[in-house]
């Protein structure tokens, strides 16, 4: 794919990284770059506005950006302030949790102490859906007892990756739940709600369960439509995080953002690298993200307010989706397996999985009656394997 060249990162457009806080320019292209990121680099950058990047620490308001949203002086969080952010487009968006969210911990997981290990001995990988195009993004709805996950066309990069929404119960078929839908990763934002990262439209949007209507979320930064929306997950505040790189021709530069209850968006660029895979820990104090160029998990503190610090390396591993399981491991996907590590950072195993097309399988959600059954999507099939740990939907 095309990489941003120096002009286009120096430009009068851009896009932020002038804008100065705790992490410094010098340390943030690091991190960016592939450099220096298993060393804590300070607070999360947060972009202003296109009408002007807010310094880190300034108080009062900076400039209003492209999207209608006025850049403020960030909350301090980890000991430092964060410049102010630009707005989403589209205006006002749903705010708060809307409900249960299960992923919160009380919900979805039993009281420990859990297995030594969460893998069996030998785990047996299961097909129980072919003929789909590629799968991605599973969520498990543990109120209608089945698994929603995308089903889209990954060669069809001149139409941002058409596709739909399917549905599989145990035990019987793989439909289609909403066509047309576009999306790569999902999330449960409440039992009647899911979030979706949608490609074909380059937005992050909202989906109604019930009625399958689909409202937007965020579509652009600094009036500029964002790249491929790959990733998502969610707060039970309402904290929004998701992934942008471009896999699809440069518009922006491969981004993670944050988008808060207020619906005010904050980035954080990494100019030569890929954000894909993102997830956050079950007591949501952390977030996982993938990068690649070289392969990387790193991991950041999550404050209270939802802002981002301290990034630094998890694991030197490479990873599409991820999931978590209740006691804390991270289960990262690629390179025809899933790969399990501990809480801090062990490898404690890999699950093979068979007949893929590399770099499959592309994600992983925990479900089932006892929440331990993991779907694995990829390729044009859906996959599953009971595991010993419960985990989460998503």
């Amino acid at each position: 794919m095309r990489r941003l060249s120096v002009s286009e990162k120096s430009s009068s457009r851009d896009w932020g990284y002038r804008a100065r806080n705790a992490l410094g320019s010098a340390a943030l292209l690091m991190l960016a770059c592939g450099g220096g990121a298993s060393q804590p680099h300070g607070d999360y950058l947060a972009v202003a506005g296109s009408g002007g990047a807010a310094t880190a620490g300034a108080s009062g308001s900076g400039n209003a950006g492209n999207d209608g949203v006025v850049a403020s002086a960030g909350t301090a969080h980890g000991g430092a302030p964060t410049a102010g952010a630009g707005g989403n487009a589209g205006g006002s968006a749903a705010s708060g949790s809307g409900g249960t969210n299960e992923q919160n911990p009380s919900s979805i997981c039993p009281a420990g102490p859990y297995a030594p290990s969460p893998l069996p001995s030998s785990p047996v990988v299961q097909t129980v859906c072919r003929g789909m195009k590629l799968t991605e993004g599973p969520v498990w709805l543990a109120d209608s007892g089945k698994l929603l996950f995308s089903n889209f066309d990954a060669a069809d990069a001149a139409n941002n990756f058409p596709g739909m929404i399917m549905a599989y119960a145990p035990g019987g078929s793989c439909e289609p739940f909403i066509s047309d839908a576009g999306t790569n990763g999902l999330a449960l934002k409440s039992s009647g709600q899911i979030l979706a990262a949608r490609q074909v439209t380059h937005t992050v949007a909202l989906i109604d369960l019930a009625t399958k209507g689909i409202t937007s979320l965020a579509s652009s930064y600094m009036g500029t439509p964002f790249n491929s929306p790959n990733d998502v997950t969610v707060r039970k505040d309402g904290n929004i995080y998701f992934t942008d790189p471009a896999w699809v021709p440069v518009a922006l530069p491969h981004s993670l953002y944050r988008r808060d209850p207020n619906g005010v968006l904050t980035a954080l660029p990494f100019p030569e690298r890929h954000p894909n895979g993102i997830a956050l820990s079950g007591d949501e104090q952390q977030l996982f993200l993938s990068l690649d160029g070289p392969d990387q998990i790193l991991v950041f503190d999550v404050a209270t307010d939802g802002g981002l610090s301290n990034p630094r390396q998890f694991a030197a591993d490479t990873s599409d989706g991820m999931g978590l399981d209740c006691a804390g491991n991270l289960y990262l996907t690629g390179s025809g397996s899933v790969r399990v590590y501990s809480p801090q950072g062990t490898l404690l195993g890999s699950i093979p999985v068979p007949d893929v097309m590399l770099p499959d399988p592309t994600n992983v959600a925990f479900g089932g009656p006892a929440r331990k059954t993991l779907y694995i999507t990829g390729s044009s099939v859906l996959r599953t394997v009971e595991l010993n740990i419960p985990g989460y939907p998503f």
